[in-house]
């Protein structure tokens, strides 16, 4: 049945619409709107995303843990990437989301649905919006619910694929307060591969088998590759606690074509995961509070939402470097945090430094590579 028209819908209830509210919430610009947010009926599975950022920051209330050293560690090299100032985070989708539900509870104009989403159009002048259950209708629409089967074109899509294991164990050897952001020690076996390690405490830890490659690898070479690794580092008494997995496209795909005048694609669907790193929290923090401006200053055109910058061009570069040579990537990695200013590079991959800053990075590139890609990058993709 059809019901009333809306301000704004959210299709789907995952981390872009919490920082998307979130940010909204803060500046006023949902005062006197109703809104409505479609949830999936379906369980949520928990996720935990990480990032990293200066100081206090406005979720560390929720954090899982946080540290302030972080190492990158290749076979003959290592170097720590946080110092002076960086701080590494992790946070719970769990947490997160318990904040926001708690925080929309205040609101009585904002209300929960869960159903799932069939179908959405945008005749220019409202949102027309299909579920299995119902037929809603609102002047603007948030969706972060990604099109099946996307048709990438030739745009070249690696896939940042991992599974991890949180253990328990007295054999943990890491000092307290540092992580491992990548640790390319682990066989290559010509592709791009590390192993990402969170400790949480003294006995218990995240391991992370993580690839950055154009195809999946079957499950149990993950898990055989933790128990390698672990074994490798003398860590034979454990338990397993929890386990997580995942599959991370990394595409300068122009998703944001895909928006309207009324129609925003925010998340993973709006391209708002930063391509050359997959980390998507980093990336979408600063577009929420974009979109949160936007709506305060009655920018409401999405089709001039999304703006192309030299970051996007660089991650183009990384990701058809990868893409065309995958075993590249232990060097790749090895120079761009050996050779240049380590805490510069994640500022880098931040897209908070300059250009004076970003040419010693530029430079710490493996050379003729990254000639190649640039050559290729003056051809369009096509879709």
């Amino acid at each position: 049945m059809d019901q009333p028209v809306y301000d704004y819908i959210f299709s789907g209830f995952g981390l872009a619409a919490y920082l998307s509210l979130d940010a909204m919430l803060e500046n006023g610009c949902l005062e006197g709107k109703q809104i409505l947010i479609i949830d999936s009926p379906e369980t949520t599975v928990e996720k935990t995303w990480s990032y990293w950022e200066r100081g206090k920051g406005r979720y560390d209330a929720l954090l899982l843990a946080s540290w302030k050293k972080g190492w990158f560690v290749s076979p003959n090299q290592q170097t720590e990437c946080l110092q002076p100032e960086l701080i590494y985070k992790s946070i719970s989708s769990v947490a997160l989301r318990n904040y926001l539900v708690e925080k929309i509870g205040k609101q009585d104009n904002i209300s929960i649905t869960f159903e799932n989403v069939v179908d959405f159009s945008d005749d220019r002048n409202h949102i027309n919006l299909t579920t299995d259950r119902n037929r809603y209708h609102s002047k603007k629409l948030f969706n972060s619910i990604p099109k099946a089967n996307l048709n990438f074109g030739n745009t070249p899509v690696l896939l940042q694929h991992f599974v991890g294991w949180v253990i328990e164990s007295p054999q943990l050897p890491f000092v307290q307060d540092e992580m491992l952001l990548m640790d390319f020690t682990v066989p290559q076996q010509n592709a791009t591969r590390f192993m990402y390690v969170l400790p949480f405490s003294q006995t218990q830890a995240l391991f992370e088998y993580t690839l950055f490659s154009p195809n999946l690898i079957d499950k149990h070479e993950y898990e055989q590759e933790i128990r390698a690794y672990l074994s490798r580092k003398n860590i034979t008494d454990y338990t397993i606690q929890k386990t997580e997995s995942g599959v991370i496209p990394m595409t300068v795909y122009p998703f944001w074509k895909a928006n309207t005048k009324n129609i925003l694609h925010i998340g993973t669907a709006g391209g708002w995961t930063k391509p050359g790193t997959g980390y998507t929290f980093l990336n979408a923090v600063p577009l929420a509070a974009k979109l949160a401006r936007d709506l305060k200053n009655h920018n409401t055109d999405f089709t001039h939402f999304f703006k192309t910058n030299r970051f996007l061009w660089y991650d183009r570069l990384l990701i058809d470097v990868l893409y065309r040579d995958n075993a590249i990537g232990q060097k790749l990695f090895t120079q761009l945090f050996t050779k240049a200013n380590p805490a510069n590079v994640l500022r880098f991959l931040q897209q908070q430094t300059n250009v004076w800053q970003e040419l010693p990075i530029l430079l710490a590139c493996p050379t003729l590579p990254f000639l190649k890609a640039a050559v290729r990058s003056l051809r369009p993709y096509k879709k």
